[in-house]
């Protein structure tokens, strides 16, 4: 994703530290124009945060600049998805980015201490840290925790059922109507977030509770298994065979703590976090998906009926245009066969039903395939539903979203009067592109060399159809 940086003389030392890799970004030198505006290109939230970042730049550098950064101990418990590290000694994780951008604006570096869960609450209360990270907040703990007065995101909450149970279904709430959750009694903030949720969704349940002495091995399986209850509340780390998750919701907030009465490590967490907020609100969602890449996967469950048609069925015929990069790969320097290929394996793995496709010359004869009936499925569309609906095709749910590019030739006045513009068969101009006459190619290397002959004005298309 495109962004811009600005680096504080304080913040130019030991990228290392902070876990910042080179920059991997390179860009060819070939004259385009995105047909989306320049704000939407780099996107606002990014010129917001350069902004913010040079404001606190320019606050804070005259301090730095008298005295060395400041280093600040930070325990080191290592948490799936808070606190990681790689077996190279990279650390990484949900702390570990927010710190990494919080230093941005306070100029601190960090010394990351390795600590165990048995230990580390002890010796932060003997002030062996100045900052522990993945914490929840109860009352009463502020006597032990300094707690900003922002959360660094949310942990995931999830309610599971039995896998063979149909009665309950993830893509319908109201299944959920009339059964019995079991519950952890001293899960008292997960329980009334519970009971929230259920709230607000309008849903009739009853909650069993259970005690300490309950769990085996530490969770409630069992009981569930047993059909003593028909759900479970649990967190998105959870997972065990025969369970699935049928629904996830935010629950409680993790927060970066410091000690009781640092004052001044408290001021620079407020300082910093408020700005992180103001630059980018989707900051603290975006890296908690970055670094839960599988939590809370609702599980999805085939009906009786879904599982009829796909003994009936059995294979499904696809047809695709030969060579569309990414979406279909055939030359052996590709190191894959192409998107639409990795997704239909996916979905045979998932489903048992065989894909076998049928190539076209062009993505238009792929279609026609399809509408003839010779094949069953078009491997990718490329418009909206509007637009499929006058070519007779039904669409499924998006599976991927790509970016459309204009590629002009030098000597054209684009955006403007009598041009003459190009698409590959089967497509058409979007309404925020005008052009007076439209040319229709097979492929997109013969409207880029039209648009180096002079002969059409520009040509808009798949940006990595395009750029291949």
């Amino acid at each position: 994703m495109p962004l811009f940086a600005a680096a504080p003389k304080w913040f130019c030392s030991s990228r290392k530290k902070h876990g910042l890799g080179p920059d991997k970004n390179a860009g060819k030198g070939v004259r385009k124009m995105k047909r989306t505006r320049f704000m939407n290109r780099f996107g606002i939230w990014a010129v917001f945060s350069l902004i913010i970042i040079m404001i606190s730049a320019i606050s804070v550098t005259p301090v730095a600049a008298e005295s060395q950064p400041r280093v600040l101990r930070v325990a080191f418990c290592e948490i799936e998805g808070i606190t990681e590290k790689d077996p190279d000694g990279t650390r990484h994780g949900l702390v570990v980015d927010y710190l990494n951008e919080i230093a941005k604006y306070t100029g601190w570096e960090y010394e990351y201490i390795d600590t165990t869960a048995e230990t580390m609450l002890e010796e932060f209360a003997d002030g062996e840290y100045e900052l522990m990270g993945g914490n929840y907040y109860m009352p009463g703990l502020e006597a032990y925790y300094g707690y900003p007065d922002y959360s660094i995101g949310n942990s995931k909450a999830v309610i599971l059922a039995r896998e063979d149970d149909d009665s309950i279904q993830s893509y319908n709430l109201k299944s959920l109507n009339g059964k019995t959750i079991g519950v952890y009694e001293r899960a008292t903030e997960n329980i009334r977030r519970l009971k929230e949720f259920l709230s607000m969704n309008a849903l009739d349940c009853t909650l069993k509770y259970y005690a300490y002495e309950d769990l085996t091995n530490g969770n409630l399986y069992p009981c569930l298994e047993r059909g003593e209850v028909d759900l479970l509340l649990g967190n998105s780390s959870e997972q065990s065979p025969g369970i699935r998750v049928v629904v996830s919701y935010d629950s409680q907030p993790y927060y970066i703590v410091t000690n009781v009465g640092n004052q001044e490590v408290l001021d620079g967490l407020n300082m910093a976090m408020a700005r992180i907020a103001d630059s980018n609100p989707n900051f603290a969602a975006e890296r908690y998906n970055a670094n839960f890449l599988n939590a809370s996967n609702v599980r999805i469950r085939l009906n009786e009926e879904e599982q009829e048609y796909i003994r009936q069925k059995g294979s499904v015929t696809v047809a695709m245009p030969r060579n569309f990069h990414p979406l279909a790969c055939e030359n052996p320097n590709d190191i894959h066969d192409g998107l639409v290929h990795d997704i239909l394996k996916e979905m045979a793995e998932f489903t048992g039903l065989e894909f076998r496709f049928i190539s076209a010359d062009s993505y238009m004869n792929a279609m026609e395939l399809v509408r003839q009936g010779a094949a069953d499925l078009l491997g990718f569309y490329l418009g909206d539903v509007s637009d499929s609906m006058q070519k007779g095709m039904v669409l499924t749910a998006p599976y991927a979203s790509m970016n459309s590019i204009v590629v002009r030739s030098k000597a054209s006045s684009f955006p403007g009067d009598g041009l003459v513009g190009a698409v590959i068969v089967g497509r058409g101009l979007p309404g925020t592109i005008r052009a007076d006459r439209v040319e229709f190619f097979h492929n997109a290397s013969d409207a880029l060399e039209a648009v180096n002959r002079g002969e059409i004005d520009f040509v808009y298309g798949l940006a990595s159809y395009m750029e291949y």
